[in-house]
């Protein structure tokens, strides 16, 4: 079984950034090698309203590809990391 540790992090007396809207409202879980798979880390978000967002954490094989690092053989720092796929439908009308 994994263990969901919660985490926050810890404010500087003087912020280098804004605090996002996630760092300020959700509270985050990390969640290890999810079903056994070694590196297939996610993160948990939880509201304070109950609803839950599940990530993958940023050394999630998937994301580490689309980041263009190790086996996708692209290059660190394409802004398009190979997605070619568009997304289309309907859109709401202005009435």
């Amino acid at each position: 079984a994994n263990l969901a540790l919660a985490w926050r992090a810890s404010a500087p007396s003087m912020a280098s950034r804004p605090t996002t809207t996630v760092e300020r409202t959700y509270v985050a879980y990390y969640v290890p090698s999810v079903q056994g798979a070694q590196g297939h880390d996610q993160v948990v978000l939880k509201h304070p309203n109950g609803l839950c967002v599940v990530c993958l954490a940023p050394g999630h094989p998937m994301c580490l590809a689309a980041r263009g690092v190790g086996e996708s053989g692209g290059r660190a720092g394409d802004t398009d990391a190979g997605c070619t796929e568009t997304t289309g439908g309907k859109r709401k009308r202005d009435e």
